[in-house]
C-alpha cells in the first residue's frame, strides 16, 4: 500500500512536472514572440522616424522655391482679415523670366496668426491682365492656382502696393484691409 502511495505521489509529481515544464515552455515561447514582435515594432518606428526627418532636413522638396531659370518681381506682405483668428499674415511672392520679363510663377503663404495650424503654401502661375469695370487701363495680376480652379485677382494700386479683389475683379467692399505692401 505504501509503494503504492508512493506510486501515485510520483505520478501526481511527474504530472505536476510536466505541467510546471509546459507552463515554462509556453512562457517562453510568449517571450520569443512578444521579443522578436518588440524588435519587427522598433525597425518600423526607426524607418518611420528616419522617413519623417528626411521629410523634414528635405521640405525644400515639397515647398514652393524659386526657379532657376526666374527673377522675383516682388515680395507683398500684409495681414488680411480673419473670422475666427488674429488675422492671416499674407506673403506673395511674385516670379518673372529674367529673359524676356513675363511672368512665370508665385508662391503664396497665409499663416493664421493666433490658432496652431500649419501655415497653407499655395503654388502656381501668373500673368498680368488689364481691366475692371470702373477702370479699364488698371492693371491686374491673375494668380491661377496649380491644385485649385479658382483664380485670385490682385489690383496694383502702385509700384508698392497691391489690393485684393473679388472673383470679378471688384475692389472688396469693405473697411478691413485687403492690401499687401511691397518689401
Amino acid at each position: 500500500m505504501k509503494k503504492e502511495i508512493k506510486k501515485n505521489k510520483n505520478i501526481k509529481n511527474s504530472s505536476a512536472k510536466k505541467k510546471v515544464i509546459s507552463k515554462q515552455n509556453n512562457n517562453n515561447f510568449l517571450k520569443r514572440e512578444l521579443n522578436k514582435n518588440f524588435k519587427i515594432l522598433i525597425v518600423v518606428l526607426v524607418i518611420i522616424f528616419g522617413f519623417l526627418i528626411f521629410l523634414l532636413a528635405h521640405k525644400t522638396i515639397f515647398a514652393p522655391t524659386k526657379n532657376a531659370n526666374s527673377n522675383i518681381v516682388g515680395i507683398y506682405t500684409g495681414k488680411f482679415p480673419c473670422a475666427d483668428c488674429e488675422g492671416i499674415q499674407t506673403t506673395l511672392t511674385l516670379y518673372q523670366n529674367p529673359n524676356t520679363l513675363k511672368p512665370t510663377t508665385y508662391s503664396l503663404e497665409l499663416v493664421y496668426l493666433g490658432r496652431n495650424v500649419k501655415p497653407f503654401d499655395e503654388v502656381g502661375n501668373w500673368t498680368y491682365t488689364n481691366g475692371m469695370k470702373n477702370n479699364p487701363n488698371a492693371l491686374i495680376y491673375q494668380l491661377n492656382p496649380n491644385n485649385s480652379n479658382q483664380t485670385e485677382y490682385y489690383l496694383k494700386v502702385n509700384n508698392t502696393e497691391l489690393k485684393m479683389l473679388d472673383s470679378n475683379k471688384n475692389e472688396i467692399p469693405s473697411n478691413l484691409n485687403f492690401t499687401l505692401m511691397k518689401k
